[in-house]
């Protein structure tokens, strides 16, 4: 049984969602014409003083839960006061008209206090959101219909990760819905063991494009143009940086003033697109199959570690509305693949080559050819005790790959590998963020272990010192041999070229 205290406009709505619900109430108020509308309605009314002792000792014994909802604090406080001395075990829910009001509700006893204020404004927000989410689907939908005959094609970022894929996935079955024809565009390798076990089991038809000329030929040829968990043209993506692309969505840090395109969604506060193209699907009236729904969660689940990193209500509510539509075997597969043994070569070395500031870490991981493989040293480094925060970074083809991780809650990743490598060169979120940043002249370096020494020395350097982790060093000789000065970032673009022999020369001294 339920009790209710106060039956003005919110105690008697509550009454009425309660019956219908099949509870037991019983509503108690001062006020003889609202107990009389009540009794008229069928409800089990008492008229009373809700603070009376007597009142109290006569309808709380056989509550489960007692609401206290008059629109007074002073009532309240002094009810539940009341209430809790007669039986401090009672479950009492109390309705507090201001932020004040309730932390003394709380230390007078309340189980859970109710700001009306904050119910009434998170509902005007869930409204709002609703208008914004119902006309940005058909704004999108609009401008996919508009591509016409040349079709839209979809282009992940380099090395597409589950949150990519599935996002892309999404997009293009809401072409599909409303009939038009799309393609799926990658640059780069598909080489974590997750990722390519969910293309592989998904049965997915992607394109691959080897650069940004071969993506100018596409495009030349496409009806609209759309990017998925990236923003920006040319930046780990193979789209041509001059292209501006007609339908943007994304969920990471960015300039909004340097992105441009017809339709443009981008969220930072939402864990991963995923979750935007689960909304996005259910506005559009679209049930994603299986399948889809299975990489839908799956992205979710990677973009947030699992629901623990920047993780928001909406992520939660289109987790709960995937969950039941998956496939529970194909989700367990796509989890659970074998690890490469390159995977695990990076792993050992990340491991090797660590260097620790207070409770940061860094680690080289030398020469690689799966850029999949550092989220995953980084991840499970920062497992190590007394290790807040972590950079692992390796050299690929022509590049410097980089990718953080940090449980400091003080740290934000993405500001600072801006502020480190360059905003043209790195981004993402608080916890989370990565980044490619080119070689340049340093690519002209023939001594592969000069080289590595050289970028370990800098990309430490630049990480250790805008985390405000740097320690002294004894490396002048380097430090005038590569940069000449410190650069506010990491852009080997502008470094003055150095000879083999100088850097070489300047290693050893640091070394010694």
């Amino acid at each position: 049984m339920y009790v209710i205290l106060g039956c003005g406009a919110v105690g008697a709505r509550v009454a009425e969602l309660l019956t219908k619900r099949g509870r037991e109430i019983i509503a108690v108020d001062n006020n003889k014409e609202r107990v009389e509308n009540l009794r008229e309605r069928g409800f089990n009314a008492i008229e009373g003083d809700m603070t009376s002792t007597d009142i109290i000792g006569k309808v709380i014994d056989d509550a489960e839960i007692v609401m206290i909802l008059a629109p007074t604090h002073t009532s309240n406080l002094n009810a539940l006061k009341k209430i809790k001395k007669e039986d401090p075990q009672k479950f009492v829910v109390v309705r507090a008209p201001n932020p004040v009001s309730t932390e003394e509700l709380r230390e007078a006893g309340a189980d859970y206090v109710i700001l009306t204020s904050e119910i009434m404004a998170s509902a005007v927000v869930r409204e709002t959101e609703d208008y914004e989410m119902s006309r940005n689907c058909e704004h999108l939908i609009s401008t996919i219909k508009a591509a016409g005959n040349g079709g839209v094609g979809i282009f992940m970022h380099n090395q597409p990760d589950p949150d990519s894929i599935a996002s892309a996935l999404a997009l293009g079955e809401i072409c599909k819905k409303n009939r038009v024809a799309f393609k799926i565009y990658y640059s780069g390798r598909i080489g974590h063991q997750q990722n390519r076990a969910l293309v592989n089991m998904l049965d997915t038809d992607f394109v691959y494009i080897e650069d940004s000329n071969g993506a100018l030929d596409i495009v030349n040829n496409l009806g609209k143009i759309a990017l998925v968990d990236c923003s920006l043209p040319g930046i780990n993506n193979v789209l041509p940086k001059d292209i501006i692309p007609d339908i943007v969505i994304d969920h990471h840090q960015v300039d909004m003033d340097s992105v441009r395109g017809e339709f443009v969604d981008i969220r930072p506060s939402v864990g991963s697109v995923s979750t935007m193209m689960t909304r996005y699907l259910q506005q559009a009236g679209i049930v994603p199959g299986s399948n889809l729904s299975t990489a839908l969660l799956h992205g979710i689940r990677i973009d947030t570690a699992g629901f623990t990193r920047n993780t928001t209500p909406t992520d939660l509510s289109a987790a709960a509305y995937l969950s039941p539509l998956i496939d529970t075997k194909l989700l367990n597969s796509i989890e659970s693949p074998p690890i490469s043994v390159e995977t695990m070569d990076v792993m050992a070395r990340a491991i090797a080559n660590r260097h620790i500031r207070g409770s940061y870490l860094a680690t080289s991981v030398g020469f690689i050819t799966d850029r999949d493989s550092l989220p995953q040293a980084a991840e499970f480094l920062l497992r190590l005790e007394g290790v807040a925060t972590v950079l692992a970074f390796g050299i690929m083809n022509d590049e410097i790959m980089v990718s953080a991780r940090s449980k400091d809650s003080r740290v934000n990743l993405g500001d600072a590998l801006q502020n480190a490598f360059g905003k043209e060169n790195a981004g993402g979120h608080a916890p989370a963020a990565g980044g490619q940043i080119p070689l340049g002249i340093l690519g002209d370096v023939d001594n592969r272990d000069d080289l590595l020494k050289l970028v370990e020395r800098v990309i430490e350097k630049q990480f250790f010192n805008v985390v405000g982790a740097e320690q002294p060093s004894n490396g002048e000789a380097l430090r005038k041999a590569v940069t000449q000065q410190a650069a506010p970032a990491a852009s080997f673009e502008k470094v003055k070229k150095p000879r083999a022999a100088d850097i070489s020369e300047a290693v050893k001294e640091e070394d010694a």
